[in-house]
C-alpha cells in the first residue's frame, strides 16, 4: 500500500445514457493504467459508478494456485457534488 496508496481515474469523455452516464478514461491501480468504461448513476447530488476488473491485470495479489481466490475485483467510485 505504501508504494501505491491511491487508485486514480481520469475521464476523457462522459455521455448521457438511458440509465445515467457512461464515462471513458484511464484507470490506474498498482502502477498499471488501462482504458476503461464505467457506467454511472446520479441521484441526490451523488455520482456512483462500478466496474469489475481482472485483478491480476493490475497486479493485485498473486495467482494463489489451488487456493480459490476470485480473479475479478469490483471497484466502486462515489463522487458527491456540493
Amino acid at each position: 500500500m505504501e508504494k501505491y496508496p491511491e487508485i486514480c481515474f481520469t475521464s476523457s469523455t462522459v455521455i448521457k445514457t438511458e440509465k445515467g452516464y457512461l464515462t471513458k478514461g484511464k484507470l490506474t491501480i498498482h502502477g498499471v493504467t488501462k482504458e476503461v468504461e464505467i457506467p454511472f448513476t446520479f441521484e441526490n447530488n451523488t455520482f456512483v459508478g462500478t466496474i469489475s476488473i481482472e485483478r491480476l491485470d493490475y497486479k493485485l495479489g498473486e495467482d494463489f494456485g489451488s487456493l480459490k481466490v476470485g480473479k475479478t475485483a469490483t471497484v466502486t467510485i462515489t463522487c458527491v457534488v456540493n
